[in-house]
């Protein structure tokens, strides 16, 4: 009888071994599948960032941003988790709520909501940049001239088309 319990749980035991070995390969060759289809997201992915930029007021840091390392974040997500990832939803999401705080403030009360909305879309930044490995060198112009045009918003004017150019750091050897 406890033999035959001892061999139960073992039986069991590589069962269940088994079985996670599977899933384990199951979701290694959907990420693999995914992976496959970065070059054929890649392009989609960059016309909707254009379609929601176009006439936009951002600069051009922010602006070359989301043509690049935005789209590379959005499909890093989709290839993690897949085109309906809640990471990639975020992803995308966030542009929309980016876009949306550098529209003019109406009164004090649309500035307040601003300065509330800030810290969580500079969280969503860093967190995207972080899950490509975007360097802070690449990083810091980007959120300068951000900083720049919300400052622009935060004071009762209009992000400018074009803000303040913005020195980009020498490339380091």
């Amino acid at each position: 009888l406890l033999f035959q319990q001892v061999l139960g749980r073992v039986e069991s035991h590589i069962s269940a071994q088994a079985q996670q070995r599977s899933e384990s390969s199951a979701d290694a060759l959907a990420a693999l599948e995914r992976e496959q289809q970065r070059s054929t997201w890649r392009p989609v992915l960059r016309e909707q960032i254009e379609a929601q930029i176009t006439g936009a007021r951002i600069g051009p840091l922010l602006r070359l941003f989301l043509q690049t390392h935005w789209v590379d974040v959005i499909l890093h997500a989709m290839v993690q988790g897949g085109r309906e990832a809640r990471a990639a939803q975020m992803a995308i999401d966030w542009v929309d709520a980016l876009l949306d705080s550098l529209q003019p403030a109406e009164n004090e009360a649309g500035r307040a909501a601003l300065r509330r909305r800030l810290p969580l879309l500079m969280t969503g930044f860093q967190a995207g940049c972080d899950s490509i490995n975007l360097s802070e060198e690449q990083r810091a112009p980007v959120l300068q001239e951000l900083m720049q045009q919300h400052t622009q918003v935060l004071s009762g004017q209009a992000a400018p088309a074009q803000p303040t150019p913005v020195k980009l750091p020498e490339p380091t050897p």
